[in-house]
């Protein structure tokens, strides 16, 4: 479990409910954009949304706080599950997700690309996720809209000093062969 969170507490989150975050680690690296902003790296950054607080809890499981913070180490692009999408999934998938660290890791390694890319970057095809297999993207036209396999951006761009953050509407939960 992160640290200070029961496996009751995260439960809860999952389903909506609000969960006190530990402290967000140092910052390693920061970018100055003016006078007085800072731009944390992403698992910090992370942790500054509100909406994003069970993704937030469930990284440090894995050690992906670490890694998508990265003390100016590599670059970074994390489609980033909402509350509500981790709260849409069903209790048996969560429940597995809590009871298997190897396939929780699977699952969000699949959330992160090895790379920086913005949302005017993307073009429809495969990029290769952090967990080794392709992620499907689609950008629809007329409108320029992108979507994650299933899961469409519904925030793009969210920039941090070490990559971007695309806020996503479901879990891709397609890696483990569970339905998306």
């Amino acid at each position: 479990m992160p640290r200070g969170v029961d496996r009751a507490s995260f439960l809860k989150a999952a389903a909506g409910a609000a969960l006190t975050l530990p402290a967000a680690p140092a910052l390693a690296s920061t970018l100055r954009l003016r006078e007085g902003y800072v731009v944390p790296p992403v698992y910090t950054k992370v942790t500054q949304i509100a909406d994003l607080s069970t993704l937030a809890q469930l990284l440090p499981m894995v050690g992906l706080d670490q890694t998508l913070n990265g003390g100016g180490q590599g670059s970074w692009t994390l489609f980033a599950p909402t509350n509500e999408a981790f709260a849409a999934m069903p209790a048996w998938q969560l429940n597995h997700l809590m009871n298997n660290q190897a396939k929780l890791t699977k699952l969000l390694q699949y959330h992160v690309l090895p790379e920086q890319v913005t949302l005017a970057q993307f073009q429809t095809g495969q990029y290769a996720s952090l967990e080794g297999a392709n992620v499907k993207i689609t950008v629809v036209v007329p409108d320029k809209t992108v979507r994650v396999i299933k899961s469409e951006i519904v925030v793009p761009n969210v920039l941090a000093t070490n990559g971007r953050i695309h806020i996503i509407d479901k879990v891709l939960t397609k890696i483990l062969g569970f339905p998306n």
